[in-house]
């Protein structure tokens, strides 16, 4: 089974370490209009052979997405599981 690892890069110098990477989120919670490196893999606007998802998701669906990350990407299902912060 394979697992996400951060990706790490080695620092010059004596002695050389590794350290991560570290990028930011694709998606940000409460702003939808700066997710928009995710959201244009799926409207058409971006230009990448592979990872262009053009026509995988409707207007709604990108819409409805976009409106979960303006809430605040709220991911659990039954108000009275989630946390209290």
């Amino acid at each position: 089974m394979a697992s996400l690892v951060d990706l790490m890069v080695t620092n010059p110098g004596p002695p050389p370490t590794q350290a991560p990477v570290m990028l930011a989120g694709p998606m940000a919670a409460g702003n939808a209009s700066a997710s928009t490196a995710f959201l244009r893999i799926f409207d058409g606007s971006f230009h990448d052979p592979v990872l262009d998802h053009t026509g995988f998701l409707t207007i709604g669906e990108m819409r409805l997405i976009s409106e979960w990350l303006d809430i605040g990407g709220q991911y659990y299902n039954d108000p009275f599981v989630a946390p209290a912060d």
